[in-house]
């Protein structure tokens, strides 16, 4: 099992609350269904990779369909059918939309699901950790329409997008920013900034039609078609794009707060943090912890354990461990992706 990879998610996780780290990383053991949003998170992002790969709109679509096409085990009504339904067409919709919105962007992609595995380095000996190796997955490295290198995140969110909102002044504090900025460098890409690509969820749901004995819910098909409506009148609702720099001194800094992090974990402190135990939203441990479950030889009920790896949001990337030279403009082994001798547009 691994245990010395320090990722953005495990460093959230212990900043949340290292009780809670110590179930999901020490313990070992996570929710055994994920819920909606990050399912729908997952296969958006399984969408835009395709895209970003070369496929068709309509393949993409395609793949999307034929994922949701075998129902869950908790679909057995014809209410949980629907919502399933329901789901995969927010997924199509969006991706849909996302292809509309940034058709004519002119962005090249250069490498996509790029995963690191690389030193945790001591900012103030330069020695690295005997401890730790920082990891990650990056969503793709991409170069601007003025030839510029920059890390792409994209992200599915319910928060306000708009370009004045807290969302995005979070953004400029956020250290998986800089986690993935000194990333890219070290891999070799010269990066100067990060784009940050936003989907939002839609707030609109499935609506009662017709009236009196004739009144019925909308299809999934109807309710996906009114969401394509909803988003065509208001596109920045639902889609945004901002750049996220980073000054060389948020880097200085990012690199001794990485350090300091690394170091909290490796002490194995699990306190609760009972802030976070309902807030912002209920905290998936709560009745382990709450009850005292000791979950060192036995898995509660609805959850499992983790054999393999600690980190399955690394799986199915390409991966490098590799340092180059940081001043190159691009590695020698990165190519932009193309399609019929033209590159991708996105």
């Amino acid at each position: 099992m691994i245990t010395n990879l320090l990722t953005h998610s495990r460093m959230a996780s212990y900043k949340t609350c290292p009780r809670k780290h110590h179930f999901e990383y020490v313990a070992a053991i996570r929710r055994d269904i994920d819920g909606a949003p990050l399912r729908m998170g997952s296969a958006l992002h399984e969408g835009l990779d395709a895209l970003k790969g070369g496929l068709s709109l309509d393949e993409a679509c395609q793949q999307v369909y034929l994922n949701y096409a075998t129902l869950p085990a908790w679909a057995n009504t014809d209410e949980a059918v629907e919502e399933w339904a329901v789901e995969c067409e927010i997924v199509v919709r969006l991706l849909t939309a996302w292809q509309w919105r940034w058709a004519d962007s002119r962005i090249q992609i250069v490498a996509t699901e790029q995963a690191f595995d690389l030193p945790l380095v001591n900012p103030a000996t330069g020695a690295a950790s005997r401890t730790w190796r920082i990891a990650g997955k990056i969503d793709a490295i991409v170069r601007l329409a003025d030839g510029r290198l920059a890390v792409m995140e994209h992200k599915t969110t319910s928060d306000d997008l708009a370009p004045d909102s807290d969302y995005w002044r979070r953004l400029r504090v956020d250290q998986q920013i800089s986690h993935y900025f000194l990333a890219a460098r070290a891999l070799g890409y010269d990066v100067q900034t990060v784009l940050y690509d936003c989907l939002k969820k839609p707030g609109i749901r499935p609506k009662l039609i017709g009236k009196g004995e004739d009144k019925r819910r909308e299809t999934a098909r109807e309710y996906g078609d009114r969401l394509t409506l909803d988003i065509a009148e208001r596109p920045d609702h639902y889609l945004a794009r901002q750049e996220i720099p980073r000054l060389e001194s948020d880097l200085d800094e990012f690199r001794s707060e990485l350090w300091d992090i690394g170091k909290a974990i490796a002490e194995g402190r699990a306190y609760r943090n009972t802030n976070a135990c309902v807030s912002p939203y209920r905290c998936a441990y709560l009745d382990i912890c709450s009850s005292n479950i000791d979950v060192t030889n036995t898995v509660p009920s609805g959850f499992v354990r983790l054999t393999s790896s600690l980190h399955p949001e690394l799986a199915g990337a390409t991966h490098d461990s590799s340092t180059h030279n940081s001043t190159a403009q691009t590695p020698a082994d990165a190519t932009v992706t193309s399609v019929n001798g033209q590159a991708v547009v996105v």
